[in-house]
């Protein structure tokens, strides 16, 4: 009896070394390969722009804006991921698009079609801090949102408190990025609750909540709600997907041809 007490011992001392040597940069893998456990998808998204009016005392009833835009994601487990989103509503910005191909061993390609213009041109790297189509999210945050290229960044775990993480990424030297660093919030089921991006003076200027999380089969987490409030800009954008649909989406979805398609 002795000796088995004392095997039980051992093993239960070798489980919480090893929970112990999780790292920052394994709890980020292991939220994004969570996030990636389909082939492709397609979501429709509604968008509400809310600017604060300093002159009222409740700052939801500024200036609205609405917009609806569809998603479509090409996930590729060797990294060369394929995004392209279209903007439908309002009609101002109907036929408004950007493709990007993500790159596993080089810098991504991103396309943007405008409104008014029947082409395509390309984002250069020093655009990306720039904000699409009159929302928070930068062109950068377009890419990096589907997984994390963790090999560009450092992780840290700040804190790990009973119910998840709080861990910062900061960029690696020479990495292209618009944030000196963005923190992230993880639940204990690995789904990321928030992000908070700090600007080049090392200061928090935007938050991401991530609400409404659904968690599939093995895992698998998508927040249905996403508010981004933009401190620098006095902007909120909430994003509310109204339809999500994991299917096989046709490769000819992502191309400059389809970007340039009149639906």
């Amino acid at each position: 009896m002795k000796k088995l007490a004392i095997f039980v011992i051992f093993i239960f001392a070798i489980g919480i070394s090893c929970q112990a040597q999780q790292t920052a940069k394994d709890i980020i893998t292991k939220t994004f390969k969570l996030y990636r456990q389909v082939l492709s998808e397609r979501e429709e998204t509604t968008a509400t722009i809310i600017y604060e009016d300093d002159r009222k005392e409740d700052k939801e009833d500024g200036r609205k804006e609405y917009k609806v835009f569809t998603r479509w994601i090409l996930f590729d487990p060797a990294g060369e991921d394929k995004v392209i989103i279209k903007f439908s509503e309002p009609a101002l910005n109907n036929g408004l698009g950007l493709l990007i191909y993500r790159h596993s061993d080089s810098k991504d390609e991103q396309w943007l079609k405008l409104p008014s213009f029947n082409r395509t041109r390309k984002i250069a790297i020093a655009n990306q801090s720039q904000y699409f189509g009159g929302t928070d999210i930068t062109f950068e945050d377009a890419h990096q949102l589907i997984e994390e290229r963790t090999q560009d960044f450092e992780y840290n775990e700040i804190l790990s408190p009973d119910d998840g993480w709080k861990i910062e990424a900061v960029p690696n030297s020479g990495v292209d990025s618009g944030y000196s660093k963005r923190i992230f919030f993880i639940r204990p089921d690995f789904a990321c609750t928030a992000v908070e991006y700090y600007n080049n003076s090392d200061e928090p200027f935007k938050t991401q909540e991530n609400s409404e999380i659904e968690i599939y089969e093995n895992g698998m987490w998508r927040a249905k709600k996403v508010v981004i409030t933009n401190r620098s800009l006095k902007r909120t954008t909430e994003l509310t997907v109204t339809e999500r649909e994991f299917e096989n989406v046709n490769t000819n979805v992502f191309t400059q041809d389809f970007l340039l398609r009149k639906e």
